[in-house]
């Protein structure tokens, strides 16, 4: 019987990698258990200000990155109206982009192994002792980027994208 590739202890996410054993904690997890009382502040205050807010910001997530998939692989992308506005300015910032190798999930069979037997898709690095799941993983200027993305709302709905570069594709999926 096949073990699931993510799951929890004590609470907090980890994931199982290519080898047997190897279990790491996943970013998410990393940065929560690291994140500031401040910010943790932050978020509990908005969350009781804002009732519904969390699953109304899940839903426009998944909607962007539908969208954001669609796009990269080549699918008609049909985004809500609501959302028009998160949408916006995203196809050109991904148009910037030489290639991509990873869309929510490898675009390439040579990665496949990073997928587990259940379908949860992952990144890791044996060196660093981390699994994440990034949305998007291209290439640019021969830089291989790994992106997170989040959107934020302020006055004017604009879309921020978090990037983590590294000038070595040898920290990727456990090729170290």
């Amino acid at each position: 019987m096949n073990e699931p590739t993510r799951f929890e202890i004590d609470g907090a996410r980890h994931y199982r990698t290519d080898k047997p054993g190897k279990i790491y904690p996943s970013v998410t997890t990393i940065l929560g258990k690291t994140a500031s009382e401040h910010s943790k502040k932050i978020l509990a205050n908005w969350g009781k200000k804002n009732p519904g807010g969390m699953e109304k910001a899940a839903a426009r997530g998944t909607a962007i990155h539908k969208a954001c998939e669609d796009y990269i692989r080549g699918f008609p992308v049909d985004v809500p109206d609501d959302y028009l506005p998160f949408w916006r300015g995203i196809s050109k910032h991904l148009d910037k982009y030489d290639y991509f190798v990873w869309s929510e999930k490898p675009l390439k069979p040579e990665w496949d192994y990073c997928i587990g037997h259940d379908g949860i898709a992952r990144v890791w690095s044996h060196e660093y002792g981390f699994v994440g799941c990034p949305d998007i993983v291209g290439v640019r200027n021969s830089v291989v980027i790994l992106e997170i993305l989040r959107l934020r709302i302020s006055l004017i709905a604009d879309t921020t994208v978090r990037r983590i570069q590294y000038g070595k594709p040898t920290l990727l999926a456990g090729a170290n």
